[in-house]
């Protein structure tokens, strides 16, 4: 909702996200064209399998991370049983495991995030 709602309120529902994806498949595939190991992440806004997103916003998400890379955070869930939206998308020689969930809140009820973290442990296949 970037610039819908607040800001400069001149975009569409998902219209910057869309330019976002569409701009980076192509960044991606120099990478990937180099076979330099990546490992993309972030908070995409967007849970997999599709749920509130509309359809075009969803393909698109698969597209620009469509293979050769892997979306390895697809279908996981939270400790509370949600989808996740923070992704990590990686290339064919690195290995992805999810090691553990850093909490929203502290110790001491502060609340550090509206997300839940994800730890990750990201192999490359030389070191293997």
């Amino acid at each position: 909702a970037s610039h819908v709602s607040n800001g400069r309120k001149d975009r569409k529902l998902w219209e910057d996200h869309l330019a976002y994806l569409h701009l980076l498949r192509p960044i991606l595939e120099r990478y990937l064209d180099s076979k330099i190991p990546l490992c993309i992440l972030g908070d995409f806004n967007q849970t997999i399998p599709q749920g509130w997103q509309p359809d075009p916003v969803f393909q698109a998400l698969l597209q620009t991370f469509a293979p050769p890379l892997s979306l390895r955070t697809a279908e996981l869930t939270d400790p509370d049983g949600k989808l996740l939206i923070d992704h990590f998308a990686i290339s064919p020689d690195l290995s992805f495991s999810a090691v553990g969930w850093l909490p929203k809140e502290s110790a001491a009820g502060l609340r550090l995030s509206d997300h839940t973290g994800i730890l990750a442990e990201i192999l490359s296949g030389f070191a293997q």
